[in-house]
């Protein structure tokens, strides 16, 4: 126990090792993918950076090809009805421990 904690004190006293909760997750209609950071609000991919620290993640690889276009026009319209609906200001779930299901959506 008193190696772990020496390696704690350690870590934390490296730069960039150590972030506080409050760091992450400041932008809602963001979430990251194995990739890249998505924008749901502008339906674009962005580089990750350090000063972006987004938790939310999805482990899925941004295809900027699309197979199922129809799924994307699904999803695009609930985003947008979300929007307006003013869900954008509240932090929506994406997972709901089901694989199969996403919440968060009308």
């Amino acid at each position: 126990m008193k190696n772990l904690r020496a390696m704690i004190e350690m870590a934390k006293s490296e730069p960039g090792m150590f972030a506080k909760l409050s760091d992450f997750d400041n932008e809602a209609m963001v979430i990251g993918l194995r990739n890249c950071i998505f924008n749901l609000d502008r339906w674009e991919y962005e580089k990750p950076t350090p000063e972006r620290k987004v938790s939310k993640r999805a482990n899925v690889v941004y295809d900027p090809d699309p197979k199922y276009p129809q799924f994307l026009k699904f999803l695009k319209r609930a985003l947008d009805a979300c929007r307006a609906s003013g869900l954008p200001n509240q932090r929506p779930e994406y997972a709901t421990g089901d694989p199969g299901r996403i919440s968060g959506l009308p």
